[in-house]
């Protein structure tokens, strides 16, 4: 059984097993939970949530981040990088420091389930652009909380963003600049109602 895809072509290749002998399960979220939640924002911010650690591409993001101009964000938007240390993380604290972004990139540290849905609500965009991911539930948490993402065009991202996700190169900080200029263009409603549609489409049961 593989969670997606791109998972099961990575079995075949790796263990030289037919197409025949798996079988593609996608994940899903918790529909209860994750939904267009209300709360206080004191200011407007972009939002990471997952652990620390180089294949999330967090240091590609604060440089991406420090690429867009006053003129491309809401006045005082902050980036929220949410998760927990996992592994190499001190190159994304040295990074922000380098790039005098003290303030405007906040750590939060681990995130509790229930805290997920109002972060990931009032956010004006998600952003995971990542150098691999198996599946990317946050993904899916995100767009079923009416928030539109900002994902890699890698790995199983497009089959869980499909039409609602706003796909960048994750090797380049100019790229996913843009892609976040997109989120908070005019279109930003579009891609909020596509990532909607888009959720339904997966499912526990």
């Amino acid at each position: 059984i593989a969670i997606s895809q791109h998972t099961k072509k990575d079995i075949m290749r790796e263990y030289g097993r037919s197409s025949e002998d798996i079988v593609v399960t996608p994940l899903a979220y918790d529909k209860k939970l994750f939904k267009p939640t209300p709360g206080p924002v004191r200011q407007p911010y972009i939002l990471f949530l997952g652990s620390l650690r180089p294949s999330k591409n967090i240091e590609g993001l604060v440089r991406a981040f420090a690429k867009l101009s006053l003129t491309d964000l809401p006045v005082g938007t902050q980036l929220v990088i949410a998760g927990k240390k996992a592994w190499l993380y001190d190159r994304i604290f040295e990074l922000t420091r380098s790039l005098k972004l003290e303030g405007k990139v906040v750590f939060t540290g681990f995130v509790e389930e229930k805290e997920k849905p109002v972060l990931m609500s009032r956010a004006v965009a998600f952003v995971m652009p990542s150098f691999y991911e198996g599946f990317g539930i946050p993904v899916l948490e995100a767009m079923a909380c009416g928030t539109p993402v900002v994902v890699s065009k890698v790995a199983s991202l497009p089959e869980v963003a499909g039409d609602a996700g706003i796909y960048v190169d994750p090797a380049s900080p100019d790229s996913i600049a843009a892609g976040i200029k997109i989120a908070l263009g005019p279109k930003r409603q579009e891609f909020v109602d596509r990532g909607l549609k888009r959720v339904k489409l997966f499912s526990w049961v």
